[in-house]
């Protein structure tokens, strides 16, 4: 019995190259992927986790894409609490929010914003939960000039993460960005 190969990146790029090639193409050297943009849509991780004791007070930058940035604070206040908010880079864009939450007991509850008119410096509270809170958060935004941010995120405030240890807060999921 022959030994059997592996497939790898490169053999399979010089194989389509070869390919290529050989039908009378042109074939382009392929040196890397950008894995954060694709077909012209940037994609971008949120990524916010806060383990300290006490929590910071200050608000921190946890996605800047197409004129909206989002911004968290992990604050102690009889308890933790913690605050996402949505600001306008830009005039004349528009923001629509729901949040499923279950904020310190079993009922889910759904919550809903929309600003028509979102303009620069304008800000929308995504979601201000309390220790023990969890929620899914669900976002669009889209400029005048045709960019559009879509974004879904989980938050949960508490002891989380299992047998990472204990987190403060935390907001993750991902962004995608079509530039206008």
């Amino acid at each position: 019995m022959g030994r059997m190969r592996r497939l790898s990146y490169a053999n399979v790029t010089s194989t389509i190259a070869l390919v290529c090639a050989a039908a009378g193409g042109t074939a382009a050297a392929v040196s890397g992927i950008n894995a954060d943009k694709v077909d012209g849509v940037n994609a971008a991780k949120i990524d916010y986790v806060v383990n300290d004791q006490p929590p910071p007070q200050k608000f921190k930058t946890i996605l800047d894409q197409g004129g909206l940035r989002l911004r968290g604070r992990c604050v102690e206040q009889s308890g933790t609490d913690f605050v996402v908010k949505a600001i306008s880079k830009v005039d004349d864009a528009e923001i629509q929010v729901s949040l499923i939450t279950n904020d310190i007991g079993p009922s889910a509850d759904l919550e809903a914003a929309i600003d028509r008119n979102f303009d620069k410096g304008d800000e929308l509270e995504v979601t201000a939960l309390h220790v023990g809170g969890q929620g899914v958060a669900h976002l669009a935004f889209s400029t005048e000039a045709g960019s559009h941010v879509t974004a879904t995120f989980q938050i949960d405030v508490g002891s989380i993460l299992g047998e990472a240890g204990p987190k403060r807060c935390l907001a993750g999921g991902t962004a995608l960005h079509v530039p206008g």
